[in-house]
């Protein structure tokens, strides 16, 4: 029983709808996994130009990594998670219009910020809400539910294109996004000692000016 004593005490309510946003935030993720590739192809991408795409897509959240975590100290967590849902769905939107490979890479850039506001700052967002104590149980139902929305987003984007096709798979992942960035800016709430540090922060910006 004291397992089970210590996830309920390690898990509370902000943990838990962190959770459920991240986990709506990886089905979105999850539904471009299964086509993309053919997509990309089916709209002229060569094997190599794919390559590149992905590529422009990891050093996007290379380079996007620091300034969101700077902007996130700044605006708070919540509206950087938010705007990360909010970039998830317009990615899926691109994708859903591109008429040709011009606009992957427009997504595929969209897809590398979305990543790093969601996920990323989601990780620093729980580490704010947590203590010490509470925090490996927190990260491993983070971890949990990254892991299910990624097994949710790709059978949801499959079914959904085997039946409507790509580009409806596409349009369903950009609703949820949208879906996922209300749920965010509605349940979550930055840390009141964050919110003091951000307005003595802005104190002082004026002071300076």
């Amino acid at each position: 029983m004291k397992p089970f004593a210590r996830l309920r005490g390690g898990l509370d309510r902000d943990v838990a709808l962190l959770c459920l946003v991240i986990f709506v935030a990886d089905v979105v993720a999850g539904v471009i996994a299964p086509t993309f590739s053919l997509f990309a192809r089916d709209l002229g991408l060569s094997l190599a130009a794919l390559g590149v795409l992905n590529t422009l897509g990891g050093a996007t959240q290379f380079l996007a990594s620091a300034p969101l975590g700077v902007l996130s100290d700044r605006v708070g967590r919540t509206r950087v998670i938010t705007g990360g849902l909010l970039a998830f769905a317009v990615t899926l939107g691109v994708y859903a219009a591109a008429p040709g490979a011009g606009l992957l890479v427009v997504g595929r850039m969209l897809q590398g910020v979305a990543v790093i506001a969601s996920f990323q700052i989601g990780a620093a967002y729980l580490g704010d809400i947590t203590t010490a104590g509470r925090r490996a149980v927190a990260f491993g139902s983070y971890t949990t539910a990254m892991g299910l929305g990624f097994t949710v987003g790709p059978l949801l984007g499959g079914i959904v294109a085997g039946q409507w096709g790509t580009r409806a798979s596409y349009g369903v992942g950009a609703g949820i996004g949208l879906a996922g960035a209300l749920l965010a800016w509605r349940v979550l709430r930055d840390p009141v000692e964050q919110r003091a540090s951000r307005s003595h922060a802005s104190l002082l910006d004026g002071l300076r000016l």
